[in-house]
């Protein structure tokens, strides 16, 4: 029992196939109220969750998110947004201030709503539940402003797929606590220091990458693959970046943050 939320923390993995059976209410009402007793910039909990259960919204989402397995197999999606509308409105109906309109306060806020993301993900996996975070949520602001019906101030965070798992992956490998620990001030690491720091990192990715499809399709065009060339030159690319960093400007804007 001493150990049993560490456990917890070092067995739970990333999800992709579920089980279609919708979680009983009272799963969902426990997975709930564990999420929402996250910490907060002064306890605002300025984040809202939108659940999308419904399949034709579902499979709607999933286009906008690159149409993943993941989003289609599982039964629900959760969306986190970083949102100062609320509290703005009532504020300002109080007498006080709606001033929360800020890009320190999207980013503060949206902190908070990750925060309260990776509760989720934690109590799903005490509760016997899979999920998996689903980063191209962000990649279309614009479209997702609409989809959700967002008002200003208002702008995705963090997305979840959850539902039973039907699959038992292992855990995947993790940078050594020393890469990632500097102590007092930043650590300059040499490019032979960073080398050995990403060694086991690369050996397991090009031992995985002769089996993966998906990989070997990207990568076509960049000559010898390793864990770096794959991730700047065919995953992220530079271009991908420049379009969705101009998307999310754009929702900044439209949303009032900027």
């Amino acid at each position: 029992m001493e150990h049993e939320t560490l456990n917890l923390l070092h067995r739970r993995v990333s999800i992709r196939k579920f089980k279609p059976e919708m979680p009983d209410e009272e799963t969902l009402t426990k997975l709930l109220e564990a999420t929402i007793a996250a910490p907060s910039a002064g306890n605002l909990q300025n984040y809202t969750i939108i659940q999308i259960a419904d399949p034709q919204r579902k499979k709607a989402l999933n286009k906008l998110c690159m149409e993943q397995d993941c989003v289609d197999s599982a039964p629900l999606a959760f969306i986190f947004l970083a949102d100062t509308s609320r509290f703005n409105r009532y504020a300002a109906s109080q007498g006080g201030s709606g001033h929360f309109t800020w890009l320190f306060n999207y980013v503060l806020h949206t902190t908070d709503a990750a925060i309260a993301a990776q509760n989720m993900v934690i109590a799903a996996e005490a509760l016997g539940l899979g999920s998996v975070y689903i980063g191209s949520i962000l990649n279309r602001m614009l479209d997702m402003i609409e989809f959700l019906d967002l008002p200003e101030y208002v702008l995705p965070a963090a997305m979840l797929s959850v539902g039973w798992p039907d699959e038992k992956p292992e855990p995947k490998p993790r940078h050594p606590v020393e890469m990632v620990l500097h102590k007092e001030t930043y650590r300059h690491d040499s490019l032979t220091e960073l080398s050995e720091l990403y060694r086991e990192r690369n050996e397991n990715f090009c031992g995985r990458y002769q089996a993966h499809p998906r990989k070997n399709e990207l990568c076509q065009g960049i000559g010898e693959v390793n864990y770096p060339k794959y991730v700047s030159l065919a995953h992220y690319t530079e271009d991908k970046m420049i379009e969705r960093g101009s998307e999310m400007l754009k929702g900044m804007k439209q949303a009032k943050f900027l």
